[in-house]
Formats: C-alpha cells, structure tokens, sequence
C-alpha cells in the first residue's frame, strides 16, 4: 500500500490571541521564518499620550489618568485609582522635533476588548491635588502673532489687553505662569467687540 502525504499537520502559536491578518494562501508554499499570519492579544493594552515638553513636570507628579475614546460611546474609565484599572508604565525620554510632544505610555486591561490596535483615544492627565496655579478659561485667551492676550476689567466700561505666558493646558483651562495676578477679572465673553 502506498500511504498518502499528510496535507494537514497543526500549526501551535507560542501566544494566545485571535488571528488578525493572514499573509499566506492555501497551498503556498513557506520558508522557516516566514509570517504566514498575526496574532493580536488585546486583553491588555499600551495606551500611548503625546504630552507637550512643557507639561511634563505636571505628568511626572501624577499616575493617574482618564481616558475615552468615541467608539466607547462617551465612557470614561480611569488609570491608576482605587476603582481604576491600568498604571503608568513610562515616560518617554526623547522631544518629537516637529511635534515637540514626549509619549507617556499607559497600561489597562481590556477585559470586553472595545479597545483595538490603533484606535485613537483621548486622554486626560490629573494633576489635581498635585499644585494649585493661576489659570483662566480658555475663551479668555486671544493669541495673535504668536502671543497670548486677556482683556482685563479696569473699571467702569475700561478694559485693558495684557499679554500672558501660558502653561499647562487643561481641558477647559489654561495655566497662567505671568502676565495676571490673583482676583483680576478677565474677559471670557464679547472679546470680539474689544479686539476690534
């Protein structure tokens, strides 16, 4: 009897995860080394923030963290917190010369997977209870030629244009490091009609 080649052998991965991509066609034949597939483990992922260079001090001091993304329909999760699940894994070591952006790396568990490979997320860095700054709204600011302004109440209908040195940005503030002291009232409304 003539016995018949085994056309069928299995194929072990060395990780567990779902196949994402295959490379290889039915019948191809394939050299050691070679990707035939991909295999993706997303039940815990990298979470990676482009953090300006001047609001690094600000992230240094904290691990915690928030994120969402739109494809998880306004939900917010948290890193880094008693009822949070992730951590901060690493601060990036190098400035991005066109961006001038450093990436802080966060790790969270992805128990239902929403989260997928490359999905773009948002996410927000408390720095709360860390440092307590001057800061205004950020529809206080006017920027033109490259220099921040506020309009400040001088009294009676008197408003004065004062540049200011931004800091860190927040998601509704911006951080004041000169330029404004304590208890002067700004502008956050009408600023048009004083611009012009």
């Amino acid at each position: 009897t003539v016995r018949q080649p085994n056309k069928t052998f299995p194929l072990t991965a060395p990780v567990t995860g779902i196949v994402s991509d295959i490379t290889a066609t039915s019948g191809q034949q394939v050299e050691t080394a070679t990707q035939i597939l991909s295999i993706v483990n997303l039940s815990t992922v990298l979470l990676e923030a482009q953090i300006f260079e001047r609001d690094l001090p600000a992230v240094r001091e904290s691990t915690k963290a928030s994120f969402t993304a739109s494809a998880l329909s306004g939900e917010v999760y948290t890193i880094g917190t008693a009822d949070g699940d992730g951590r901060l894994v690493s601060i990036g070591q190098t400035v991005n010369e066109q961006t001038r952006t450093v990436p802080v790396i966060y790790e969270v568990k992805n128990p239902a997977n929403r989260l997928r490979d490359g999905m773009f997320i948002e996410i927000t860095v408390d720095t709360s209870g860390k440092q307590t700054v001057l800061a205004v709204p950020k529809q206080a600011v006017v920027t033109e030629q490259g220099q921040s302004f506020v309009f400040i109440f001088d009294g009676g209908e008197s408003f004065v244009k004062r540049p200011v040195a931004l800091g860190t940005e927040g998601a509704d503030y911006y951080e004041i490091k000169s330029g404004l002291k304590e208890g002067e009232r700004v502008v956050t409304e009408g600023i048009y009609q004083l611009r012009s």
